[in-house]
């Protein structure tokens, strides 16, 4: 019985015209070596063939051009291929996660809309697995739906009394286990649990503006570092300052003495400060000029034990937003930045792109840049992302922060592509990928993004359209040294 004929049997017929075509141009019986060059878009595919041969009687070389004859289904397949995702029917799988990130914020005050959409854009960009929340000023009940909604499911909580105090830790059951162990209105005690890492114990601090409820608490301390045999993270607002270059005020109110027992109290339970990154003070009363103080009063602490365990730990200070005290982020590994950066000349016009990886301390590990022909900045933005992202997803880097200096590009993909939009397909590929690795996506000032610029342009100038950068190029070495010894840039 005949069959009438399929789709897919339509293209097969079709790519087997092709095919017998060259073998026309070649002639019969001619050994030919295939050397297959690929250029993938995400509309489209256009694939160049260079053909060459030898023999005694040698023949010109000839390239010939294809169009693609799959449908938009298959060409999102092939360009998954890139990336070694393979193409099959069954579900998806991606590297495992391989960092912890913890949040601790003394938010004053849970209740309200501007609260929840600060949260919301933190968790949205940073990506924490456990959230400790302070002075909290709300029962927890009146929360329980939100933090449900963000995928925060398991909590323990020191609830306020009235308006005063509050500690609440909640988590991402489907990453990491906690367990508490004991709860005052201060501390909370529990032990972590997380895939591939050993069990480790937390304890999440808030310390009360009261002088005695503050020794009460470095008692409990104490008492608990005597006998603690695993390793230990203390971490929170401890409303105090270890030294007078962690207090910035014009008014007389400096003790030494109180900053002396502080770092005693520190002493006694052998834990060590963790240093951060970012705002140097936590603190601010909020006070116009003169008038105004600022202190380090949050801060993440360990013991030796909890040191060993995450050498490469790291703690991020945010900016202050809704609180009068900055957001505190640990990270349990390293953490990696992405710089990209796009340009076009002439916007349309012949463009490039390029990107680095860099260490915490700055140093590089590896960049690349490529040729993108003719295109729009915007284009050449977002390729130098989905670029990016396509290298991690290759080399299994996950959670990884990505720093671009366009805004819009930045946007595009959080927030996904307006439905019309002739880059859809493109921003959708690189969301896609964002998701996966569990990386974020930051905006960056021009000044910050100096050595991808070059890069970029490095990309117009060749012809590769991906070239992966084992060693810095001559022309960034400079920059380089200069952004890892943090000499400051004038902003244009």
């Amino acid at each position: 019985m005949d069959q009438e004929p399929t789709e897919q049997m339509t293209e097969v017929e079709d790519h087997q015209n092709q095919t017998s075509a060259v073998a026309l141009l070649l002639g019969p019986e001619t050994e030919v070596a295939h050397l297959v060059a690929f250029a993938w878009w995400i509309e489209q595919i256009r694939m160049t063939i260079v053909l060459s041969w030898e023999g005694l009687n040698p023949q010109p070389v000839h390239s010939i051009q294809m169009a693609s004859m799959r449908s938009e289904v298959d060409d999102r397949r092939r360009i998954r291929s890139i990336v070694k995702d393979l193409v099959s029917d069954s579900p998806l799988t991606y590297p495992s996660m391989d960092l912890l990130c913890l949040l601790f914020w003394n938010c004053q005050g849970a209740g309200n809309n501007n609260f929840k959409r600060n949260l919301n854009d933190i968790i949205r960009t940073h990506k924490p697995e456990i959230l400790v929340l302070l002075e909290t000023k709300v029962p927890f009940s009146k929360m329980g739906n939100f933090f449900n909604r963000l995928g925060f499911t398991a909590s323990t909580i020191v609830d306020p009394v009235g308006r005063v105090e509050g500690i609440w830790i909640v988590w991402d059951t489907s990453q990491v286990t906690v367990r508490a162990s004991s709860a005052t209105s201060q501390a909370i005690h529990a032990t972590i649990h997380k895939a591939d890492y050993d069990e480790w114990v937390l304890a999440a601090v808030y310390a009360s503006p009261s002088p005695v409820m503050r020794d009460q608490l470095w008692d409990n301390l104490e008492d608990v570092a005597g006998t603690m045999g695993k390793p230990w993270l203390v971490a929170g607002d401890f409303n105090d300052f270890a030294t007078q270059g962690e207090r910035r005020s014009f008014t007389s109110r400096n003790s030494t003495v109180r900053n002396q027992k502080f770092l005693d109290r520190v002493n006694n339970c052998n834990l060590m400060d963790l240093g951060s990154s970012g705002p140097s003070m936590t603190w601010t009363n909020n006070r116009k000029g003169l008038a105004n103080t600022m202190e380090r009063l949050d801060r993440a602490m360990c013991n030796s034990e909890w040191r060993t365990m995450f050498p490469e730990a790291t703690v991020r200070i945010l900016p202050r937003t809704y609180s009068d005290h900055s957001p505190l982020l640990v990270y349990t590994q390293g953490t990696l930045k992405l710089n990209t950066d796009g340009c076009s000349k002439g916007d349309p016009g012949q463009a490039g792109y390029g990107g680095l990886l860099r260490d915490d301390t700055g140093i590089w590990i590896w960049g690349y840049y490529g040729n993108l022909g003719h295109c729009t900045c915007l284009e050449a933005e977002i390729w130098a992302i989905y670029r990016g992202l396509t290298i991690l997803f290759q080399k299994g880097l996950t959670n990884v922060v990505i720093e671009t200096d366009s805004e819009q590009a930045m946007l595009q993909i959080q927030q996904g592509p307006n439905p019309n939009s002739p880059l859809k397909a493109l921003i959708e590929d690189a969301k896609f990928l964002l998701q996966r690795c569990h990386c974020s996506i930051l905006h960056t000032l021009r000044e910050g993004n100096k050595v991808v610029d070059i890069l970029a342009d490095l990309g117009v100038a060749q012809a590769e359209h991906v070239k992966i950068l084992e060693d810095p190029p001559i022309e960034v070495t400079t920059l380089l040294i200069e952004d890892m010894t943090g000499v400051a840039g004038m902003r244009e």
